[in-house]
């Protein structure tokens, strides 16, 4: 029996996102193994920010390595756990307006964010998004 297919549609993917103020960031460590942080996340339009503390490890490996994942999942009950994973390269901000736009709207999620922070964002090129809603052969 073929697998059903309960990945999210981009719009859906997009709905999911709006409603993140968190997600666990992954990157890479020196010696190429994972490393897991907790991140502030926004998406704007159909962009996704995310900040880390200067000086922390998740900012040396993507000064390293700027390959990374973030993800964030919800599960009020089996049935309705829905999950999304954005893989991709980190880019730093580095146009003040956008800065400037998007900063404080992070700092909501992180008011102990010192000004001048590393702020990213993240490509919505690699996603990948389950719903369990979507299971129709439920035993």
């Amino acid at each position: 029996m073929a697998r059903e297919r309960i990945e999210m549609s981009h719009a859906e993917v997009l709905d999911f996102l709006r409603d993140e103020r968190w997600m666990v960031l992954a990157t890479l460590d020196a010696g190429g193994g994972p490393f897991g942080d907790i991140v502030p996340g926004l998406l704007d339009d159909e962009a996704f920010y995310f900040r880390v503390g200067r000086g922390t490890r998740s900012h040396a490996n993507i000064a390293r390595d700027d390959r990374v994942s973030c993800s964030s999942d919800r599960f009020p009950s089996y049935y309705e756990i829905k999950g999304v994973t954005l893989h991709g390269r980190a880019r730093e901000v580095i146009d003040p307006a956008v800065a400037a736009r998007i900063a404080p709207r992070l700092s909501e999620s992180m008011p102990e964010a010192e000004a001048g922070e590393p702020l990213y964002t993240l490509a919505l090129d690699d996603v990948s998004s389950f719903d369990f809603a979507k299971i129709r052969n439920k035993y």
